[in-house]
C-alpha cells in the first residue's frame, strides 16, 4: 500500500478490500494516487472526507484525472459552488463516476421539461442519483 493512502488513515485491511473491489488499484503508481487525492484537496475536502470517498468508491482512484477535472468544471459551470460540490461528493461519492457529458444530458433533459437552471442544480444536489433516471 502506498504512503499517500496510509497518510489518509486507510488501513492495510481497507486497502485489501479496495483491491478486491477494483484490482486495478494495485497497478497504480503513487504519483497517480497522489494526483487523484490532490483533485479532492483542491476542492478543500478534508483527509477524512477523501478517505471516505476512496473507501466508498474503489473506482475513483482509477478514473482518468482529466475526466474528473472536466466533471468538476461542468458542475461549476452549471452553478454548483465548491462547498455544494463537496457536500454532493460526501453524500453521493458515485457522482465521481459520472462524465461531464452525463451532467449535460441531465441538464438538457430537465431544461426541455421547462425546469430552470437553478432548480436543476437543486434537484441534483438534493437527489444526485436522479442523473441515472
Amino acid at each position: 500500500m502506498v504512503d499517500s493512502l496510509k497518510n489518509l488513515g486507510i488501513t492495510e485491511n481497507e486497502f485489501e478490500e479496495l483491491v478486491e473491489q477494483n484490482e486495478s488499484i494495485k497497478n497504480l503508481e503513487e504519483i497517480d494516487i497522489d494526483e487523484m487525492i490532490l483533485i479532492l484537496k483542491t476542492l478543500k475536502c478534508s483527509d477524512s472526507t477523501i478517505k471516505d470517498i476512496i473507501l466508498s468508491d474503489a473506482f475513483y482512484l482509477t478514473r482518468i484525472k482529466t475526466d474528473i477535472q472536466k466533471l468538476l468544471i461542468k458542475l461549476h459551470d452549471i452553478g454548483i459552488s465548491n462547498d455544494d460540490i463537496i457536500e454532493l461528493i460526501e453524500g453521493y461519492p458515485y457522482i465521481l463516476e459520472k462524465d461531464d457529458y452525463e451532467i449535460d444530458e441531465f441538464v438538457n433533459r430537465k431544461a426541455k421539461e421547462g425546469i430552470e437552471q437553478e432548480e436543476i442544480c437543486e434537484l441534483l444536489l438534493s437527489n444526485p442519483a436522479i442523473i441515472d433516471n
